[in-house]
């Protein structure tokens, strides 16, 4: 059992790939024909969980309750219709292996920033300090406006761009 042998092409986000924390370790990954794919031994034996959903960008998995001798996983699979696209200023494409565009999700300006952290660590701090401020160089556009505040409501496929201004003599 486990993935097809033949005539099969899987399109995966680099999102929608996760692990467990198990032992052995499950591995999940999400395609963008709809599947959710398991396996339970490292990848060893895959089995397909679920079909027929729409595209996959992002998948999560966390650990439940124990159920029987392996703990229960639960996934969560991010809906395409709240991901929204984040355009990022050159300082801080080191944190995303050099991407100036990626995937967020979130339903506020400060909720869109804790997932990017949570998928480049260490992104947010160059963006907001120690107080949980805007730092002082960093703009926020929505939709080509300016925002300024964290709880600034975010509509489903927004389109984010962070700017950092220039400073030096």
């Amino acid at each position: 059992m486990g993935l097809p042998k033949a005539q099969a092409w899987f399109t995966v986000k680099r999102q929608a790939m996760c692990a467990d924390l198990h032992d052995p370790v499950g591995l999940y990954f999400g395609t963008t024909s709809g599947e959710v794919w398991a396996s339970f031994d490292e990848g060893e034996n895959w089995c397909c969980l679920i079909q027929h959903l729409p595209h996959i960008y992002a998948l999560e998995s966390a650990a439940l309750i124990p159920t029987s001798c392996r703990p229960a996983t639960r996934l969560r699979i991010i809906e395409i219709d709240r991901l929204m696209n984040v355009n990022l200023p050159t300082p801080l494409v080191d944190y995303t292996g050099g991407s100036r565009n990626v995937i967020g999700d979130g339903k506020s300006l400060a909720e869109l920033l804790l997932d990017l952290d949570r998928q480049y660590p260490g992104i947010r701090f160059h963006m907001i300090d120690e107080q949980g401020r805007v730092r002082a160089h960093i703009k926020f556009f929505v939709d080509l406006d300016l925002q300024r505040d964290l709880n600034f409501p975010l509509a489903p496929q927004s389109e984010v761009m962070i700017v950092a201004a220039l400073s030096g003599g």
